[in-house]
């Protein structure tokens, strides 16, 4: 049987957008991080190096991990979900 791998969906809001427009591309060089297209990202979920996150991000990671995700899709037009805040920008 084949690997497979689930992917947690979630809007960019969720986001700062300091983290959006500047972190995300800093960390690009230390966690698995690819730009989706125009308007967003995907994020392998990892449980090293946390502290390096953003605290929002942080949290996301942690929350992904636990409920069993292997990567992190945000878009613009993603769901923003109750779990985590949102930020308007």
């Amino acid at each position: 049987m084949p690997e497979t791998h689930t992917m947690l969906a979630l809007s960019t809001n969720h986001l700062t957008e300091h983290t959006c427009n500047t972190q995300l591309h800093e960390l690009s060089f230390t966690f698995p991080f690819y730009e989706k297209a125009e308007y967003g990202w995907f994020l392998a979920v990892v449980e090293e190096n946390l502290d390096e996150l953003p605290t929002e991000l942080e949290q996301i990671m942690l929350w992904a991990h636990d409920h069993g995700y292997s990567w992190i899709m945000f878009d613009r037009d993603g769901e923003a979900i109750d779990e985590f805040p949102t930020f308007d920008w």
